[in-house]
């Protein structure tokens, strides 16, 4: 864990993108130099789209399943050094476990379920993805479950 790690407009920043009351985390605390992530299983996984400098994006094409782990992770943090994600034809992602992100290469750990990161036109929504999830203190978490999906709304203060 180390602000180290993080590009400077983020190393005071708290995780405003979680929900309460992990918003006022810290992003510093969850932060790691764990390296690029090593693909171990993938379905679907677009060669020219879903990878950047040899390893897979967190966020790939619709239809795609990725499993990752980070072999250049501490031996201590292997039990918890994975990423799972899904992402769905109708553009929502399911993904959980350590996150790379390709941009400013530093490791979040830990990631949540999240929810849409495709926006209509079929571009990635990496700014905005919460705008799809919370509606004033209404926060919408979407549960996906094998038969088809239904969302669970939470009260969020």
């Amino acid at each position: 864990m180390s602000r180290d790690v993080l590009p400077d407009h983020l190393k005071d920043e708290i995780h405003k993108d979680w929900p309460f009351p992990f918003k006022y985390v810290p992003r510093a605390w969850t932060s790691f130099a764990w390296g690029k992530p090593e693909l171990v299983h993938e379905k679907n996984l677009d060669p020219t789209k879903d990878f950047d400098r040899g390893a897979p994006k967190p966020i790939t094409s619709r239809g795609s399943f990725q499993i990752s782990v980070y072999p250049d992770a501490p031996s201590y943090w292997t039990w918890a050094a994975w990423y799972v994600a899904y992402t769905f034809k109708d553009g929502h992602q399911f993904r959980i476990g350590a996150r790379w992100d390709n941009v400013d290469n530093y490791v979040t750990w830990p990631t949540f379920p999240t929810t849409r990161v495709y926006k209509e036109d079929g571009n990635q929504d990496t700014q905005n993805w919460l705008h799809d999830v919370r509606t004033s203190d209404l926060f919408y978490m979407r549960t996906i479950f094998p038969g088809g999906g239904r969302k669970t709304h939470l009260r969020v203060h």
